[in-house]
């Protein structure tokens, strides 16, 4: 029985090389066609396509930002220091007054709902008290609670912006959609 058994090994290890070598070359053409794809929680996984559309509020947008505080792992990505860039949602545009604390994100005078800083994390964030965004400046924030987003490195500029992207095809989000306490 082991002997039958031990004659397909081989071929399973094949097939299981072949689909892990056409999963690559699949995902390396949808990145020639401008396809992203999300696997983390931060915002909802899936298939996003880059757009070549003004960058807004509530704009799905890539976005390098330098990361010496968590020190993602390098992963030959698209952004300038090695990493791979961050998937957000713009919350905040020019002219929006902005306030960002431990308790929250506030975009005029509105506190976005689950957006207060972790507690007991390293990072020495800065707080930003009722600042009025000017040109080329954005806030941006992940669904999760544990997104590293505005809470922590604060106004990003239209410059980190890699591009909008839109949803093509959305697996799941185990977070909700981004909203204001009211």
């Amino acid at each position: 029985m082991l002997k039958r058994v031990m004659r397909f090994v081989p071929t399973v290890l094949l097939i299981m090389v072949l689909l892990t070598v056409l999963m690559n070359l699949v995902m390396l053409m949808m990145g020639w066609m401008g396809f992203w794809t999300n696997i983390t929680d931060s915002m909802p996984v899936g298939v996003y396509k880059e757009t070549r559309e003004k960058i807004t509020k509530n704009s799905y947008v890539l976005l390098c930002k330098e990361d010496s505080f968590l020190q993602r792992a390098k992963s030959e990505g698209e952004c300038e220091d090695g990493h791979k860039p961050l998937l957000k949602s713009v919350v905040a545009e020019v002219g929006d007054v902005v306030t960002i604390s431990d308790e929250g994100i506030f975009v005029n005078y509105r506190k976005l709902r689950t957006s207060e800083r972790l507690k007991n994390i390293r990072i020495q964030a800065r707080n930003i008290v009722d600042y009025t965004l000017q040109d080329d400046e954005f806030l941006v924030m992940g669904r999760s609670p544990y997104s590293w987003d505005s809470r922590y490195f604060g106004i990003v500029r239209g410059s980190e912006f890699i591009s909008q992207v839109v949803p093509v095809f959305l697996f799941y989000s185990r977070y909700e959609d981004l909203s204001f306490d009211d």
